[in-house]
């Protein structure tokens, strides 16, 4: 066997090992969302109850303490659709721009 052959056999090999590792990846993930989900939920649980433990800690009302964390959350929800109506509105300049020049997509 020639030193050509022989190293075109080990880039075949190689190439069908990361092909295989890829689609290993890519099964690996079909539930991601739901888990995606339940580590949210479970982290923003955490979160909470670390946020109203520190605050007994430190003498704060727990309903005070609550208070102040449905704030934040409110204040989180309204930068996430800021965002999206920022979002929104780049894109129907750049639809407006494209239907001015006449470009066609």
């Amino acid at each position: 066997m020639s030193t050509e052959s022989a190293e075109k056999k080990a880039r075949a090999i190689r190439a069908r090992r990361e092909r295989t590792q890829a689609s290993e990846r890519t099964s690996g993930q079909k539930g991601s969302t739901a888990r995606l989900a339940r580590t949210i939920i479970l982290g923003t649980m955490a979160v909470s109850g670390s946020i109203v433990w520190i605050g007994d800690q430190y003498g704060i009302e727990p309903e005070e303490t609550l208070q102040f964390l449905a704030y934040s959350a409110i204040f989180v929800v309204a930068l996430v659709f800021a965002g999206l109506a920022g979002a929104l509105i780049l894109s129907l300049i750049r639809l407006a721009i494209r239907r001015l020049r006449g470009d066609s997509d």
